[in-house]
Order: C-alpha cells, then structure tokens, then sequence
C-alpha cells in the first residue's frame, strides 16, 4: 500500500487519534463474528488432522496385513543393517583420525572399507522405495563418506 504524500500535503495535517477512534471503530458484533469463525476454522483443523491420523494408521495396518510386507520388512531390515556396517566403518575412520598412532597404510585401508560398505549400501538403497525416510537417509550417509574419502585423497595422496 502506496501512501500519497501528495494528498496530505493538500489537506494539511494527518487524521488525529480522535477522528481515527471514532471513524475506524470495529464493532463487537464484527469481533464476536470473527472469534466465531477462528473457532470454526480451529475446529475444522482438528477434524482434518484426526482424519489423516486415521488414514496413515489404516494404511501403515493395511501394509502390515499385505502379504508383501513381510518381502518389503526384509529389504528395509537388509537396508538397516547395510546402514549400519557403514556408519561403523565411518566411527573406525573418526577414532583413525583422532589417533596419531595409525600409518597411512591402514588408513588407506580403512578408506577402502568406507567406500566398500557404501557401495552395498547403496545397492541395497536402490530397491526401497522413492521417498522413504531410510532412503533419504542413506543417500545423506553416503554423501558423508564421499566427502570424508574426497579429503582423505586431497591431504594425503598429493
């Protein structure tokens, strides 16, 4: 909202607090209306949600009874247990790191562990569906070992 100075300049002074209260009054009956409304709508909010509550809990017993479940609970179990052989392999490269101790031949080593427990991961990630929570998941955790091996051969193979 453009305010036109042009048109204050005209008429002199701007609208005082006196005539402001009085022309822009809202009435109580507008507020009532409004208060009823916000309650409505609030109401309607909590019907929708107790609605998609009851779907998703439908759906997740429906996929439960399916006879396909049990194939789609072993590939996320497979998926799981990928993940986390990886994430150990990651934990192994943290305390490497942290150790002074370790040659560069083992670290190498472990390095090839890393990329060789992603790979499987990501075949396993391959079958589960498009936007499942533990795909999403994996795809961050083997962008981790990514950027872990690509500072591993930045510092120490040049």
């Amino acid at each position: 909202m453009k305010i036109k100075f042009d048109n204050l300049m005209k008429k002199g002074s701007p609208i005082s607090v006196e005539q402001s209260d009085s022309s822009d009054r809202v009435e109580k009956k507008d507020i009532k209306g409004f208060e009823k409304f916000l309650s409505e709508t609030k109401k309607e909010g909590k019907r929708q949600q107790i609605a998609e509550s009851e779907h998703h809990r439908e759906t997740t017993h429906s996929l439960l009874k399916n006879k396909e479940s049990a194939e789609w609970q072993a590939l996320r179990k497979n998926a799981v247990n990928s993940l986390e052989r990886l994430i150990a392999t990651l934990d192994i490269y943290r305390n490497a790191l942290n150790n002074e101790k370790i040659d560069f031949d083992r670290m190498y080593t472990i390095i090839e562990d890393m990329n060789r427990e992603k790979d499987k991961m990501l075949a396993t990630m391959i079958e589960l569906p498009d936007g499942d929570n533990l795909k999403a998941i994996m795809t961050s955790a083997a962008i981790s070992v990514l950027n872990e091996t690509n500072k591993y051969y930045k510092n120490y193979m040049y």
